[in-house]
């Protein structure tokens, strides 16, 4: 019988982070309610660097698609 996994065992979304450009300061973590928010109202340039964690490649916004927040993330 297999095992049926809970909420509380799904791996949890790493945050998000950002900056503005390369070698400034980063912002975060923030979540992918906290990102989609803002992102939905026009506060994110598509020139931001995003990341997911803190070990992963920066990227800029644009690049990331049309819906890069929430259950249908690129990251």
């Amino acid at each position: 019988r297999q095992r049926q996994m809970c909420i509380r065992d799904r791996p949890q979304p790493q945050p998000w982070f950002y900056r503005t450009d390369v070698g400034e300061e980063v912002y975060g973590p923030f979540d992918d309610d906290d990102m989609l928010y803002w992102f939905d109202n026009g506060d994110l340039p598509g020139s931001l660097q995003v990341r997911r964690g803190t070990e992963e490649v920066w990227q800029q916004l644009a690049s990331l698609g049309p819906r890069p927040f929430g259950n249908n993330n690129n990251v």
